[in-house]
């Protein structure tokens, strides 16, 4: 009879302990949805944003300096309008941020394409140099 009551005294400190494990998996969930959620608070969303945006709020979403997001207007990286005296008050359309982000997404993937064209090829004495697949190199 003493084993049983050894057997049962195990399993409840077996299941006390997988309660213990369930409570703090559901603690990292919580605190991982409350750092998301603060993120989410803090820089925003692409649908949060509203239909004319402004240098800070396009900075604060990409986490960069507003003085970056001037100077891609300045230079027509972004389509805006605007300005006055001192430029501050330059704006952007959401739909020509969203057209720019996409452009730099497809950009960034042309340029992976680009450098998988490119394979080491073993040339005399060991030395590698690039070239082109099926081109000369």
């Amino acid at each position: 009879m003493e084993a049983t009551y050894k057997d049962l005294a195990t399993l409840l400190e077996r299941a006390a302990e997988l309660v213990r494990q369930q409570a703090a998996e559901n603690d990292a969930l919580r605190e991982r949805d409350r750092q998301r959620e603060s993120f989410r608070r803090k820089y925003g969303m692409l649908v949060d944003l509203p239909d004319v945006i402004t240098a800070k709020e396009i900075a604060q979403f990409l986490r960069v300096n507003p003085n970056t997001v001037y100077e891609m207007f300045k230079c027509g990286k972004i389509k805006s309008f605007g300005g006055g005296a001192n430029g501050k008050s330059i704006r952007c359309m959401k739909t020509d941020f969203i057209a720019w982000l996409d452009g730099e997404r497809n950009r960034s993937r042309n340029e992976a394409e680009e450098k998988e064209k490119f394979v080491p090829v073993t040339i005399a004495k060991g030395a590698r140099r690039m070239s082109l697949i099926g081109g000369r190199g």
